[in-house]
């Protein structure tokens, strides 16, 4: 089975839901947890908010970003993202735009991954925090 760590991008009253995160193996999630909270520690950072890093030439925060990005790319096997607009008519089956992000989720994961289930995991995102 894989895990999909998913995170919603925006404000409440925004009216884009955008949805983004990787797919991998839970042993790799592990792995990739453990290494994180390494690199974390030797920069002095309790997270990663790509929001809160510098990029103005003066307090440039790229080689923390660049070591970040190497390290997703060793445990992740895929990359997802959906945007909708939450007031779209063809949304109207889902009952809440974040559904239709997993559906598309999901669709990814049966075409690349035909005989595999994934867990979906949200971090506080717009009605759906938890596990699905």
């Amino acid at each position: 089975m894989l895990r999909a760590y998913l995170d919603d991008s925006g404000s409440d009253d925004s009216d884009v839901l955008a949805i983004g995160g990787g797919i991998s193996w839970p042993d790799k999630w592990g792995a990739f947890e453990h290494e994180l909270r390494s690199f974390l520690t030797t920069h002095s950072l309790d997270m990663l908010h790509m929001c809160e890093l510098k990029w103005d030439g003066e307090n440039d925060d790229g080689p923390i970003v660049r070591g970040a990005f190497s390290l997703v790319h060793q445990y992740v096997e895929c990359y997802v993202g959906c945007s909708v607009r939450a007031a779209d008519p063809a949304l109207e089956r889902y009952h809440d735009a974040g559904l239709a992000c997993v559906e598309a989720v999901i669709d990814l994961v049966e075409e690349r991954w035909p005989d595999e289930q994934v867990e979906i995991v949200f971090e506080q995102t717009k009605g759906l925090t938890g596990r699905w």
